[in-house]
């Protein structure tokens, strides 16, 4: 597959074994090497070499987390509305990038390949479970603004293992369900990392593009200082076509989403319906989050998002959404 290319500091991407975790994440209770993955940048990124299904499941989910469009940066142990929507926004974003690279790995053998979606869903529905169920463990929003990181990292640890001890076998009764996913083939390590880097190198060319064309937005009160009660009425006016946009882009997600977990249910799943139906809730994820956009903007007075919403409008109607 061509690739457009990177800037000659291109990053260095370094793919290590789940096992190969440092001994603080493996003192974790919750830690699975099976399972177990993270991604805080392409130089350091923990993929778990083991079943081919769980394995290329957690690596849309982790690498998702490099995507920088729509990055909740605010994520933390106060914060758990951000944590499980850049869990959400992770496993939304990665897959687009992953899936276009299987039949590299999988070759000529479409049947073990049209298993990977199927079981990619399960496993996303089962994580966002578990960090649903998680809750409990995080504390009051913005109490930690004035502790330091070590102490953070210390009382992260402290409520881990309390939430370890009141709901663990409820997260391992999640986690031996993931279990249940395996396909019974090993990964092939050596070309499962090369077609994750594949997909780590398209997800560094778009943050990179996105970087370069990024424009400043221009709010009321700079420039020509061009803040009147009819401005203000217009803002308002986008604002509220803003939102019923955003609230008709949920519902045909949750819509989406309803028939996907039927299609999942069934014996034998429709792998190119199942397909069709991630590739529509990716598509109005991405929606929803630039609609977000558009109207934190127009909350703080930009103009920017003017012509934004129009372009989101002619996406919309192009779908049929």
């Amino acid at each position: 597959m061509k690739r457009e290319s990177l800037s000659e500091h291109e990053p260095k991407i370094n793919i290590m074994r789940s096992n190969e975790a440092p001994p603080d994440v493996k003192e974790n209770p919750f830690y699975d090497s099976e399972f177990w993955g993270r991604a805080k940048s392409p130089e350091e990124v923990y993929l778990p070499d083991s079943d081919e299904g769980i394995s290329f499941a957690m690596a849309a989910h982790e690498i998702g987390h490099l995507v920088e469009e729509g990055a909740h940066n605010d994520a933390s142990l106060d914060n758990f509305e951000a944590t499980k929507k850049e869990e959400q926004r992770a496993w939304d974003k990665g897959w687009p990038y992953l899936e276009k690279y299987l039949s590299e790995y999988f070759g000529d053998n479409t049947v073990e390949q049209d298993k990977v979606p199927v079981i990619y869903s399960k496993i996303k529905d089962l994580m966002m479970q578990a960090t649903e169920l998680s809750q409990g463990m995080y504390v009051d929003d913005n109490s930690l603004e004035k502790v330091d990181e070590d102490q953070q990292e210390a009382l992260l640890v402290k409520r881990r293992n309390e939430f370890f001890v009141t709901h663990g076998e409820e997260i391992k009764n999640i986690f031996d369900q993931i279990k249940d996913q395996r396909t019974g083939k090993k990964t092939d390590w050596e070309k499962y990392v090369k077609v994750v880097s594949s997909a780590i190198k398209d997800i560094l060319i778009d943050n990179q593009k996105m970087s370069d064309t990024a424009i400043e937005p221009i709010p009321i009160g700079r420039g020509e200082q061009i803040q009147n009660e009819n401005q203000l009425a217009e803002i308002k006016k986008v604002e509220e076509k803003a939102l019923l946009l955003y609230k008709r882009i949920v519902a045909v997600e949750k819509e989406k989403r309803q028939k996907l977990e039927q299609e999942l249910k069934t014996d034998k799943a429709d792998y190119e319906l199942v397909y069709l139906f991630q590739k529509d809730i990716t598509e109005l994820e991405k929606l929803e989050n630039d609609l977000d956009d558009v109207l934190i903007e127009l909350s703080n007075k930009q103009f920017t998002s003017f012509n934004r919403l129009v372009e989101l409008e002619e996406r919309i109607m192009q779908k049929g959404y």
